[in-house]
């Protein structure tokens, strides 16, 4: 049994301007694990707080 919690933040770009497709599929696999707890990103005074993802 765990008797504390750990959250690792990971600090990524994924695209220059915009999100490249090419990491589309890794994210929704990240998002699938039960670990995750979201990806948060955006730009200045724009916040984006992703839970999970629909097809």
């Amino acid at each position: 049994m765990w008797l504390t919690s750990l959250l690792i933040l990971v600090p990524l770009r994924l695209g220059l301007n915009e999100l490249d497709l090419i990491y589309v599929p890794y994210l929704k696999e990240a998002l699938k694990l039960t670990q995750t707890v979201g990806i948060i990103g955006g730009s200045p005074r724009h916040a984006v707080y992703i839970l999970g993802f629909q097809d």
